[in-house]
């Protein structure tokens, strides 16, 4: 458990607002007209939600080596009315919206007086590790339908001051809502793309099979009808390896069964998660953290550990 709650208001959330991009509040520079920001971080999403009299956000180069520009962001607007401007495209977003834009580019955007807005941010690499393409996602929007309805339920809850313990199960069915509903939409412009079929084919079949210590490059491959060499090209330039992938969702799998499972051994954990072998998930967790799974764990109920998967 954390030593301080994780929900941030008021001015603290403006000044986190003012270092990641050039903020200007109709009001002036301070939180004025009812303006309020809440902040919560979880293990691996940060949700902002706005509620005020509107304010103008210009994020360039000079803030594009922070530790947001590592996300994705979707906001949510419930009222107002916000435009955003990214890559040279401006699009007007109004109530039961959402929009996607990449951290590591520019932007700029305006929202309304009498706005409301949710944002999550998500880790790219965690999303690459599911299969999600980033790349086609920056700048879209669309109707929230069901499914973001299901996703402000549960944010609503976080927000409204859930124990912690409920607020991280609530983080987790958040994420899966998300990946579901961002891999529709970043494959919409591609779906006649028969190349893209195929590496979405061999997303599924690390997410499917990833804990079966056999799967690699060669079984994906002979599943896809097709040579190493051209699933390897697949994901040439386009984020992390097919052995990366792989190797992520793993150590992903195996850190929630170390904060999750307390009883399971790590021998346990090694095969549940794919790893096959104590010494595998051990040169893995050294390798991404600098520590061992034993140590990862201990730290845990401290609050003092940055997800691998982040």
């Amino acid at each position: 458990m954390r030593s301080q709650d994780q929900r941030v208001a008021s001015r603290s959330g403006f000044d986190e607002l003012h270092a990641m991009a050039e903020v200007r509040l109709w009001g002036g520079h301070s939180a004025v007209h009812g303006d309020e920001i809440q902040i919560w971080r979880g293990r691996r999403i940060t949700l902002y939600r706005y509620n005020g009299g509107g304010f103008s956000f210009r994020r360039d180069h000079e803030y594009l080596a922070d530790d947001y520009a590592a996300t994705l962001s979707l906001g949510f607007l419930h009222e107002g009315e916000m435009t955003a401007t990214s890559e040279g495209q401006t699009q007007i977003h109004r109530p039961g919206g959402v929009a996607a834009f990449r951290m590591d580019r520019p932007l700029e955007s305006r929202t309304e007086p009498g706005t409301a807005l949710t944002v999550a941010h998500l880790p790219f690499r965690y999303l690459e590790s599911r299969g999600i393409d980033t790349r086609q996602l920056n700048g879209q929007c669309w109707e929230g339908g069901v499914l973001c309805a299901a996703v402000l339920r549960m944010v609503d809850s976080i927000f409204g001051g859930c124990p912690e313990d409920e607020a991280l199960v609530l983080e987790a069915g958040i994420i899966e809502v998300l990946i579901g509903i961002l891999a529709e939409h970043d494959s919409d412009q591609l779906t006649d793309d028969v190349t893209e079929k195929t590496r979405a084919r061999a997303m599924q079949l690390i997410d499917e099979h990833y804990t079966d210590v056999e799967l690699d490059a060669d079984r994906i491959a002979a599943a896809l009808g097709s040579s190493r060499r051209y699933l390897y090209g697949l994901f040439e330039g386009r984020g992390p390896s097919i052995a990366t992938l792989i190797r992520d969702r793993r150590a992903a799998h195996a850190e929630q069964l170390l904060i999750n499972e307390p009883s399971f051994s790590i021998r346990r954990i090694a095969h549940l998660s794919g790893f096959g072998s104590e010494d595998r998930l051990l040169r893995t967790f050294k390798q991404m953290t600098g520590e061992s799974p034993s140590s990862y764990r201990r730290r845990v109920a401290t609050g003092a550990v940055v997800p691998i998967s982040s």
